[in-house]
């Protein structure tokens, strides 16, 4: 009997289903691997105290879709004129600049980023020279004006496996409620 309430029907459904929920599944789990370019370190350190002047600074950033299409890369001196001296290169996930410091004081590092999606990756960092990067010359953290402050996406292990038996089991129920084999029934006997 294959007609449409057969049981082979049913187990059918039930496997085109759960093929799809896992096909979905794994999408949604490649998708939300992909790290996001972020700054991941920088030479010399964000509020270092640096002995002698260096000849280049280098930002390293890290992340999966790491193909900026412009870079914008400047250090200031205490007096705010530039000391860069010649363009950013990239050299895989660093972008180094050359520098030309010649005083003690406080140098800040301001970069700008613009990958090929068109998402923007920006901030400022400082190190002094003979003294401490000065507070007051940079914020706390990098900007990032595109990324998310807050994220409730899958946040490990434990959530992926909830979902993924959720996703199993929502639709396997909602199916045995609609669809259940009906049992046949004997006739009654008569003595």
């Amino acid at each position: 009997m294959t007609g449409t309430g057969s049981p082979r029907s049913f187990r059918r459904t039930m496997a085109l289903g759960t093929g799809v929920v896992v096909l979905l599944l794994l999408g949604l789990l490649w998708v939300s691997a992909r790290q996001p370019v972020r700054l991941a370190g920088v030479t010399p350190a964000d509020g270092s105290a640096q002995d002698r002047a260096p000849a280049e600074v280098a930002l390293t950033f890290s992340g999966d879709d790491f193909r900026p299409g412009t870079v914008y890369l400047q250090v200031n001196g205490p007096d705010g004129t530039s000391v860069t001296d010649g363009p950013p290169r990239l050299d895989g996930h660093r972008l180094v600049t050359p520098v030309r410091i010649d005083a003690r004081g406080s140098y800040q590092v301001t970069y700008r980023l613009v990958l090929d999606g068109g998402r923007e990756v920006s901030g400022t960092t400082a190190f002094g020279v003979g003294t401490a990067a000065a507070p007051g010359d940079r914020p706390a953290t990098p900007a990032d004006d595109d990324a998310p402050t807050h994220q409730h996406g899958v946040d490990g292990a434990w959530n992926l496996l909830l979902i993924c038996v959720d996703a199993l089991l929502l639709p396997g129920a909602a199916l045995l409620l609609l669809r259940a084999p009906r049992l046949r029934r004997s006739p009654a006997r008569t003595r």
